[in-house]
């Protein structure tokens, strides 16, 4: 019995050995972890969550979430999902996406709704409700806080170019509703996993963990 503790402890150590070297190589080559700064895509990343992001994002397709650099302020890191590549036109219909004039399929869940307590809105609770939204070859959730109606200047995404929303629609300061569209050399990199939620516990109430893979 005790060879075989003996065996199975040799074989772990080995297997997370491996492990650790697969992952430091693709850490030093090909990812990083990025730390979220505010709430524009929540309800799928809050602030605080670590994540993993592949890096490159010029090849980035609709529904992807990407970082890339502020289109005025290269200093300054901005995030959202893909909604709109060059020359699509992107605009609101009734408070409802439209991209080149088709709506993305869209289910409210019954119409369910969460508290969320907001830090970028002086920690107040805010009353959300939350959808599917099928955009390219994703379904994620989205949401808007139930005071808020959904509105887009119309616009025509220019040539290398991305439109980024936030999957929180009720916050047009941190996507292309503030800053425009954005040129994909400016985007460093595609994100893919939750590696750490946030210490907030913020996430909690809509069930975001670790390992998480982000749709």
């Amino acid at each position: 019995m005790r060879g075989f503790v003996r065996i199975a402890l040799k074989a772990a150590l080995w297997i997370g050995g491996i492990l650790l070297v697969i992952g430091g190589i693709l850490r030093i080559w090909f990812m990083d972890v990025v730390v979220v700064g505010h709430n524009g895509m929540s309800p799928t990343v809050v602030a605080g969550d670590h994540v993993l992001m592949w890096r490159g994002a010029s090849d980035a397709e609709m529904g992807d979430i990407v970082v890339c650099r502020h289109p005025s302020d290269p200093n300054q890191m901005v995030m959202g999902r893909v909604v709109g590549t060059g020359g699509k036109i992107i605009r609101d219909v009734r408070g409802q996406l439209e991209i080149n004039g088709t709506r993305p399929d869209y289910d409210m869940e019954g119409g369910r709704t969460y508290s969320f307590v907001n830090s970028d809105n002086d920690n107040r609770t805010e009353r959300y409700t939350r959808a599917i939204e099928k955009l390219g070859n994703t379904e994620h959730h989205i949401w808007t806080r139930e005071d808020f109606t959904f509105r887009l200047r119309e616009s025509r995404v220019g040539p290398a170019r991305y439109y980024l929303l936030g999957d929180n629609r009720s916050d047009p300061g941190h996507d292309s509703r503030s800053f425009g569209d954005v040129p994909k050399a400016n985007c460093i990199g595609t994100l893919f996993m939750r590696w750490k939620p946030s210490e907030s516990g913020a996430g909690d109430i809509v069930d975001n963990g670790w390992l998480d893979i982000l749709d």
